[in-house]
């Protein structure tokens, strides 16, 4: 019994070492798939973050199978897996193992780990994690005195996934019958006990003796381990039996010896338990007299108190005496009323004995005007109950100064109401921003609507259709201003904003901004007075952002500045110190470019301008002032000076105006280029007429639209309604077309699949690269990376302009005819 006893605590042992390992690669496969999923700009397979992920893997090899079957190792496609079972299961959303008889990348038996992978929500492949045979064998190989015992790990149909041998055998049942020789009956209970789960033993022959064999089930995947320890082993376990029998029986006989010995000294050993049980009760005591500085026994039965340790420290109270001056006492010096009618009430006999009926313990916090603090706890904690009704009859009440807790607690509350009024008043914010926003943009709206009906109904009147359309056209701007704040917020807040490095002319950028709020000046009749003064015109830094804070500035002044009033803008260079070029975005920055901007508008209260920077403010709300805006884009502005590590300053007063002053940190251009071709440079239509492009766009309006201009312009376009038919079109026939136009968001494939897709058939057929153009809504940053990863060459954002748009086709598609004809 003592042997198939070791023998089965052997084996189980190593099944609970084989259910731990299994249930940390579960959860190394699910980290590595999340992290994949995360790692990842698009929804096609990176095989550098693959190759990455195996050198620093737990496994023996790593692969990520995608949504159509591909099995991507760190070399790139090697196989299509669609109709393995544990790659259905994992399509799913299943987490799970899986035993692979021969791999179809290193034919070999292999255990795997498989998880699903994640992209924006959506199952787009699942990860593999794989061991070969030698990481298995090393699983089952083991020793027992000295004898090396065989080991197998099976599914429950026999099926053998590793050996401790080289040579592995298909089934475990099988190989027991004719390499063990187990007979037809033990087989039969072997079968049974493993199909219903259970553990079992079993016996076989070798070389005439009998053996013991096992087997257990695994509880983290539908296995099962058997293990056969040869009989020299099992001899070995009960030669050690018999010699620990004997040795019992001399070590009874000792035992009888020295219990007189023991009975001797057993009065010295009580002596001893007993001086350290009172060493310890009175460290417990020290201790717990260091938490609580008074200790009191109250016997309510007989109405008497008595202090047991720490002397009373309240006027006219003995160590002894009735409970009632006990509790008296305390009340008594409770400045507060409200707090001392609560603590009148807590300890009142009757009410102590009620509230503790059902705890053994129950406690009140009061205010104690006392020498050694403020605020006290006091404690009460059940002793004795009555035997007849359990009614408390005896409590400990233990006193703690609880004065530091007491001011910790009254700060973090302060805190959390501090907190809690700013995420008040944050919140407040927004509501006042969404209550803004709404009317911000039904205006334009309004406008956009209204003029529309107005062109529609007096189409022969030239004048008054051409009137309509510029104010559309003004209202479509002003709103897309709007909702450009909102996401350049949001991009800043995420940290998604990146800033450009280029070079540009300080002149030409002030006088693109000139020209474009001169317009609006000049319809509120107010005098722009503009000065530029730069030693350096050429700089490097980023001229978009730029642009965007001091028209932000700008765009203010004159929306706050009544009709008639004067606006200056005037910018210069002075050389930076170190401490303002230290902060600079670009590390080269050694000068610092000083922008003003003055208005004789309605100027700021001195209490809002601390608030001037914040997210979704402004003084009056756009009903009130008729001034309309998110409130976001001065907050834009300081975060972009921020981000280049410049300053903006105000200064301002009610009823005066203000006046901004803006420094940024940049470095002089070395070269002094010149800006570059233009758009007239680029498109003309002479050169483009005739060239056909290909348009894919599932949206019938943007399709018009984009129609017209194109058609206008001299190209021929053809129209793919979503991005499998531009996929087909393409294939039939490449050569046709000198550029696409792709939409991103389209039904039955996408523009990145598709777009991929066109790359591949490109590839295969060794055609040329014909230009793709990515022209979506999607326009923040990450959107124009995964344009360009899935093969396009050049991202336009709706809503475009058609110039802009024009010039973009017309340089690719002149490009695609070159290719072509090269």
């Amino acid at each position: 019994r003592q042997n198939e006893e070791y023998l089965d605590e052997l084996t189980s042992q190593r099944a609970v070492s084989i259910d731990n390992l299994i249930s940390e690669n579960l959860g190394f496969i699910r980290s590595t798939a999340y992290l994949y999923g995360k790692s990842l700009s698009s929804s096609f397979a990176d095989v550098a973050v693959i190759r990455e992920y195996e050198e620093n893997s737990v496994f023996d090899a790593l692969r990520f199978v995608d949504k159509s079957g591909d099995n991507y190792t760190s070399r790139g496609v090697v196989s299509n897996l669609s109709d393995r079972d544990y790659y259905r299961r994992g399509m799913r959303g299943e987490t799970g193992t899986v035993f692979v008889a021969e791999s179809r990348v290193s034919g070999q038996r292999q255990i795997g780990f498989f998880s699903p992978v994640y992209f924006r929500g959506e199952i787009i492949g699942i990860m593999v994690g794989f061991y070969q045979e030698a990481f298995i064998r090393s699983l089952l190989e083991y020793e027992l005195f000295g004898y090396e015992g065989e080991g197998w790990l099976c599914l429950r149909d026999g099926t053998v996934i590793g050996s401790t041998r080289e040579e592995t055998p298909e089934n475990i049942f099988d190989y027991l019958e004719q390499s063990l020789r187990c007979t037809p009956e033990e087989l039969q209970r072997l079968s049974k006990a493993v199909a219903s789960g259970e553990n079992s033993a079993f016996t076989y022959r070798d070389d005439g003796l009998e053996a013991t064999g096992y087997v257990v089930g695994l509880k983290e995947a539908d296995w099962i381990l058997v293990r056969s320890f040869p009989p020299a082993a099992s001899g070995q376990i009960l030669h050690n039996a018999n010699r620990e029998g004997r040795s019992l029986m001399m070590e009874l006989l000792g035992l009888f010896c020295a219990y007189g010995l023991i009975l001797a000294t057993g009065f010295m050993l009580e002596y001893r338990h007993v001086r350290a049980e009172n060493r310890d009760a009175n460290d417990i005591s020290n201790g717990v007299s260091e938490l609580f500085e008074k200790f009191v026994i109250i016997d309510l039965k007989s109405g008497e108190y008595r202090f047991v340790y720490g002397d009373p420290d309240l006027k006219h109270l003995a160590p002894t005496g009735p409970y009632a001056s006990l509790s008296g006492g305390i009340t008594a010096i409770v400045p507060e009323e409200k707090m001392r009618e609560e603590a009148e009430l807590f300890f009142r006999a009757d009410h102590l004995q009620q509230s503790l009926m059902e705890d053994d313990w129950t406690g009140i916090r009061l205010h104690l005007p006392l020498s050694m603090g403020e605020w006290f706890t006091f404690s009460l904690i059940v002793l004795e109950r009555s035997s007849e009704d359990g009614t408390p009859s005896r409590l400990l009440m233990v006193r703690q100064n609880s004065t530091d807790l007491y001011l910790r607690e009254q700060a973090e509350q302060q805190r959390l109401q501090q907190a809690l009024g700013e995420a008040e008043q944050a919140s407040r914010a927004k509501t006042e921003f969404l209550f803004n926003m709404s009317h911000d943009i039904r205006t334009p709206m309004n406008a956009i609507m209204g003029f529309t009906g107005i062109a529609e109904k007096h189409l022969d009147d030239r004048e008054r259709v051409k009137e309509s359309l510029e104010k559309i056209d003004s209202s479509s701007r002003h709103l897309l201003s709007l909702i450009n704040d909102v996401l350049d917020m949001s991009k800043i807040e995420s940290g998604k904003l990146q800033l450009n490095t280029e070079e540009f002319s300080l002149s030409e950028a002030a006088e693109q901004l000139t020209d474009m709020i001169r317009a609006q000046t000049a319809g509120k009749n107010q005098k722009l007075t503009v000065s530029m003064d730069f030693s350096h015109d050429r700089i490097m830094g980023d001229p978009l952002r730029l642009n965007q804070i001091l028209l932000n500035i700008l765009s203010n002044a004159v929306k706050y500045t009544p009709e008639g009033g004067e606006i200056l803008f005037t910018g210069k260079e002075l050389p930076g110190d170190e401490a303002e070029t230290d902060k600079a975005a670009n590390a080269d920055a050694r000068n610092i470019y000083e922008f003003f901007i003055k208005d004789t508008g309605i100027g700021m209260s001195a209490d809002y301008l601390p608030h001037l920077f914040e997210d979704f403010t402004r003084e009056r709300s756009s009903t009130v002032s008729r001034i309309q805006g998110t409130g976001l884009g001065m907050s834009i502005a300081k975060n972009l000076v921020d981000m280049m590590g410049g300053t903006i300053e105000v200064e301002s007063e009610l009823g005066k105006g203000s006046a901004f002053t803006v420094r940024i940190p940049a470095a002089p251009a070395e070269s002094g280029a010149s800006a570059g071709e233009t758009a007239e440079d680029i498109f003309s239509p002479e050169l483009v007429r005739g060239l056909r492009l290909l348009l894919a766009e599932d949206n019938p309006i943007n399709t018009e639209i984009a129609l017209i201009i194109l058609g206008e312009a001299g190209f021929e376009t053809d129209v793919a309604e979503n991005g499998q038919v531009a996929l087909e079109l393409i294939r039939e026939k490449h050569e046709a077309y000198r550029a696409v136009l792709m939409d991103v968001q389209m039904p039955v494939m996408d523009g990145y699949e598709s777009s991929a897709a066109i790359r591949r058939f490109e590839q295969e057929q060794g055609l040329g690269r014909i230009p793709i153009i990515a022209m979506t809504a999607n326009s923040f940053e990450d959107d124009r990376r995964n344009a360009f990863a899935a093969g396009m060459d050049a991202h336009i954002a709706k809503p475009y302009q058609p110039d802009e748009m024009l010039q973009t086709v017309a340089r690719f598609a002149l490009k695609g005819c070159e290719d072509q004809a090269g």
